[in-house]
């Protein structure tokens, strides 16, 4: 009980952290989600010279702020830091690097920080982020 109270206290440190850095990004760096200009809509009767434009010109404006917030993707953040810290866990319990050569554990250990790649893969592959808001992210999370 008393080992699963810290391990708790740790992740929940390690996700708030992370979280927090992820939206203080997100509010001040952020920047158009490649799916920008299908969430704006601009109105074709609207015709800009020079072909500059400002979000005035949008037709769905409900969908413009979180529009503007690809940068640092929170999913690859959180995964990262949820996951990496499941996986020093599982580390430090199974004792994989206590000299008995059992392969078994590498692959445990691994498993969580697959599935955190797999995650931040998948924000870009649905054209939520570029890739590098979704390395940015998981290097956030890696780091917190």
């Amino acid at each position: 009980m008393h080992d699963w109270h810290h391990a708790s206290l740790g992740l929940l440190m390690g996700l708030t952290l992370t979280l927090m850095v992820t939206e203080v990004f997100k509010n001040t760096v952020g920047r158009p989600r490649p799916d920008f200009i299908d969430r704006c809509q601009p109105s074709a009767a609207f015709d800009p010279g020079l072909g500059l434009s400002n979000s005035t010109i949008c037709t769905r404006t409900d969908l413009l702020k979180d529009g503007f917030k690809s940068f640092l993707s929170g999913h690859s953040s959180t995964s990262f830091a949820g996951m990496g810290f499941l996986s020093l866990y599982l580390a430090g319990k199974l004792h994989v690097f206590d000299q008995k050569g059992y392969t078994y554990k590498g692959f445990v250990v691994a498993a969580p920080l697959v599935v955190a790649i797999l995650i931040a893969i998948s924000r870009t592959e649905d054209y939520r982020h570029h890739w590098h808001d979704v390395f940015a992210g998981s290097l956030v999370g890696k780091y917190y």
